[in-house]
């Protein structure tokens, strides 16, 4: 009977144990951290998350989640946008300042244009409602790692008529 690769002893501990080997993963997971102040949704959404990304910490407070970042250097950041301390807007507003680059997605319950103009202008890369299907989260998160901005499909109409309308106005006043 023929050797296969893991009954071969050398590649048996190359292919079960590549951190030992010197053998590095072909793809690394991205890094991110998590924000919110309701502790079984933050439970939920790091269980949904760790199959395809590497969570690297946690945060139920806006200024938390700018310690945590500022020390793990994520990727991305996934917040809340109402939470105690900071909010999750201004969580980002203070990353900025502090000149950290990562990715940003807002999941949240607030569906005003107004919470989602005042994130985008911000520059952040997704406004998630949470009530939108988790499928929809992680084509943010991956669509955000692609350089794509996302928005929730339910404000999407919305917000593009509020943005012309602010558009509008300016040029009215030019």
């Amino acid at each position: 009977m023929p050797a296969y690769p893991a009954d071969v002893p050398h590649l048996k501990s190359a292919l079960t144990s590549p951190g030992q080997t010197g053998i590095k993963p072909l793809t690394t997971k991205r890094r991110i951290v998590l924000a919110d102040d309701h502790p079984i949704f933050l439970e939920g959404l790091k269980r949904l998350l760790q199959t395809e990304f590497e969570i690297v910490g946690t945060a139920s407070a806006g200024d938390q989640l700018v310690d945590l970042a500022a020390d793990c250097k994520p990727d991305l950041v996934v917040t809340d946008y109402s939470m105690p301390g900071l909010t999750g807007v201004q969580a980002v507003r203070a990353l900025n300042e502090r000149g950290l680059r990562c990715k940003v997605i807002i999941l949240t319950m607030h569906e005003d244009v107004e919470y989602a103009l005042e994130a985008l202008e911000l520059g952040i890369d997704g406004y998630v409602l949470k009530r939108a299907a988790s499928s929809e989260l992680i084509s943010a998160i991956k669509g955000a790692f692609e350089g794509e901005r996302w928005i929730s499909p339910a404000l999407a109409v919305d917000i593009i008529s509020a943005s012309n309308g602010t558009a509008l106005a300016k040029a009215e006043k030019e």
